[in-house]
């Protein structure tokens, strides 16, 4: 089972990190991240157990897709300003 404070706190330091790099980034229960521009883009992020990697905690994209472990929130950084560049 997830501990809720974990994965909230692990969203609030990914949504930190994000808001720090200039990104419009919005906490509710998950983390949502906007682009602005021509096609504007959003990629929902929520944390919780990857049972495949031994029940660690990671952030997950809101396509179901793993993202980066949820104590790397540098990797997750990337991995989402590389989505906002080409997901819709």
């Amino acid at each position: 089972m997830t501990d809720y404070a974990d994965t909230r706190d692990r969203l609030a330091a990914l949504h930190a990190h994000l808001a720090a790099r200039g990104l419009d980034v919005a906490l509710d229960g998950q983390l949502i991240v906007k682009a602005a521009g021509e096609v504007p883009r959003a990629v929902r992020i929520t944390c919780r157990r990857r049972e495949d990697d031994a029940g660690r905690l990671w952030f997950w994209t809101h396509w179901g897709e793993p993202l980066a472990e949820a104590h790397d929130v540098i990797s997750a950084a990337v991995a989402i300003t590389g989505l906002l560049a080409v997901r819709t």
